[in-house]
């Protein structure tokens, strides 16, 4: 009786060893994937950012507010802009 005791103890132990490695592993699997989404996502929305920023500061000359809203987000215009304005802020 006594070995049975100890042969369902190892195999129990045995048992978690394994599935302490599959959770371990799937860690890893886990963590390497959301590295790998998470620079798949921001590089491309780094370059827009930037694209965007130096349109902002007048890269490409005067923009009118409707030339800008094809650029803006919601079509809102930038800061500092009203709907009226024809020319960028750095050009006055």
């Amino acid at each position: 009786m006594a070995i049975d005791v100890r042969r369902r103890r190892r195999r129990s132990e045995e048992a978690h060893q394994v599935e302490l490695h599959r959770l371990t592993e799937m860690d890893r699997l886990r963590t390497g994937f959301m590295a790998t989404a998470s620079d798949e996502v921001l590089e491309p929305a780094t370059s827009i950012r930037t694209v965007l920023e130096l349109i902002e500061e007048g890269a490409l000359g005067e923009l009118s507010g409707r030339r800008w809203r094809g650029f803006s987000p919601c079509g809102a215009a930038p800061s500092g802009w009203s709907e009226s304005e024809t020319t960028s802020p750095t050009s006055r």
